[in-house]
């Protein structure tokens, strides 16, 4: 009877955890990107929130100390930036790096000077071709006209369609065809289809821009099962069940994306009708979704 009576209290105080509204950040205090423009120097572009680090601020500006950390922890570069007291910032700067960084992950961590408990990090590549110039806009999604500089420092302003455009951006390889290899290899031609909407920094293809909303017609409504997690057992399995695998978890409740992005490292899913992208990394033999934290609004 007792251990009824602790099941029921258990049960009743388990209903009251739907109710309890958790909020959760919708972008990320900090988010970077990184672009090799010489041998040993990469540009990092970042957008940072300052909301929580206002009380530090001293005649109307925040000493922001920026370090970038190898994945063993070891400190590679700090600077330190006074920036203007405001809710939300573009920050751009450079940093002389090793050359054998090139093609590696790093963590940038950004704090108010000497008060490092109130760090915000984030996770970037540091790519390895050289790009003629870099965007200065930290968001993924662009906005016309983009503000590009060049490596010597020069800025430009280009539109799609502009005559500069074709300098510095290419256009990016999306692959719509499904099943994709590697999972199905017997008589499959990977179709390539290039739209005016993806582009890639020209000299490097490790970052996808897009510039516009999705090219071409909305994609087809496929009659296909309520469920995917047959397909995602079949396709996905490795070490363990496919449906339990990362890829197999999205394809299971999202089913086949509609653009699929993929270097030999990395694989971006492009659900359309939703405007959804999930990114996996490969890692060894397994691809390892990035975790990102406006994923929960997505799910629930």
């Amino acid at each position: 009877m007792r251990w009824i009576l602790l099941l029921g209290a258990a049960a009743k105080a388990q209903l009251i955890l739907p109710l309890v509204e958790r909020p959760f950040a919708v972008k990320p205090p900090l988010e970077a990107r990184a672009f090799r423009i010489d041998s040993s120097w990469w540009a990092l572009v970042a957008r940072i929130e300052l909301e929580t680090w206002q009380d530090y601020a001293f005649d109307s500006h925040i000493q922001v100390q920026w370090r970038l950390y190898s994945e063993e922890g070891k400190v590679i570069a700090e600077t330190l930036l006074s920036v203007p007291d405001t809710l939300s910032l573009p920050v751009h700067f450079r940093w002389r790096l090793p050359a054998g960084l090139a093609a590696h992950w790093a963590y940038l961590e950004a704090f108010p000077e000497t008060l490092p408990e109130k760090a915000h990090y984030a996770r970037l590549y540091l790519p390895a071709p050289l790009v003629q110039a870099y965007p200065l806009q930290p968001e993924p999604w662009l906005h016309s006209p983009l503000r590009l500089m060049e490596r010597a420092g020069k800025v430009h302003q280009v539109s799609l369609g502009d005559s500069l455009w074709e300098v510095f951006f290419e256009p990016a390889r999306v692959d719509t065809a499904w099943p994709l290899l590697p999972y199905i290899l017997d008589d499959y031609k990977p179709r390539w289809a290039y739209t005016p909407c993806a582009w890639y920094v020209r000299g490097d293809t490790t970052q996808v821009f897009w510039t516009c909303g999705l090219a071409g017609p909305p994609p087809k409504k496929l009659n296909l099962p309520p469920t995917y997690r047959p397909d995602a057992q079949r396709h996905f399995s490795s070490f363990k069940p496919g449906d339990r695998t990362d890829r197999g978890l999205i394809y299971a409740k999202w089913g086949p994306p509609d653009l699929r992005l993929y270097t030999t490292s990395m694989e971006t899913w492009v659900y359309t009708r939703t405007r959804i992208s999930f990114t996996f990394e490969r890692k060894g033999h397994e691809w390892v979704l990035q975790r990102r934290l406006e994923y929960q609004a997505v799910w629930k």
